[in-house]
């Protein structure tokens, strides 16, 4: 269980968040809805520990220690730009950066490119994510996202740039993959 406690964020002047407190049970997906500006996604910059300053708890993990409390996070930003040279295949696999060596295994190498496939977006891997378009990149950071193996998942409107097939298959995945593996998935949507 995911607890935040006595959330209260200020940016300048303006109230953004007011003694919130949540708890998130595994194996559910929770989705935060509201109009723009609300604080939805300083939300979930909070429970990723961006400002390094907020209680929170998860199995028996405080957010003091920042490192090991992202490693439990797969975070997905509302918008995904990039200005680098990498394959939508090699961004994949920087979800697992982590694991990665001078020499990717087999089995990272084998889990990205089914994650591809499971979107029905293999066609994808060895395009460069500059020449994708926003819907593309986005399905391409939610397999980078995967590829980390969270406990939690933090998605800021992943659907917001696909079309109506692909929204459905994001949302399945996402749905299947909470179940299956015991997931906390936070979900902004409009």
């Amino acid at each position: 269980m995911l607890k935040i406690n006595n959330l209260s964020i200020k940016k300048g002047n303006k109230t953004i968040l007011n003694n919130i407190n949540l708890e998130f049970k595994s194996g559910k997906i929770y989705a935060i809805l509201g109009a723009n500006g609300v604080g939805k996604s300083t939300l979930l910059d909070a429970i990723f520990q961006l400002d390094k300053k907020h209680n929170m708890t998860y199995r028996n993990i405080n957010s003091d220690n920042i490192k090991k409390w992202q490693s439990n996070i797969g975070y997905m930003l509302q918008s995904f730009h990039t200005h680098t040279n990498l394959s939508a295949l090699e961004v994949v696999l920087l979800g697992a950066y982590n694991e990665l060596g001078l020499k990717i295994s087999d089995e990272i190498l084998n889990k990205a490119v089914n994650v591809l496939k499971e979107f029905k977006i293999s066609h994808l891997a060895n395009i460069n994510i500059k020449d994708l378009s926003g819907g593309q990149r986005q399905m391409i950071a939610f397999a980078q996202v995967l590829l980390k193996n969270p406990s939690i998942l933090l998605l800021d409107e992943p659907v917001s740039a696909l079309d109506i097939k692909h929204q459905c298959i994001l949302l399945e995945a996402l749905k299947k993959i909470t179940i299956e593996n015991d997931l906390i998935s936070i979900v902004v949507l409009h």
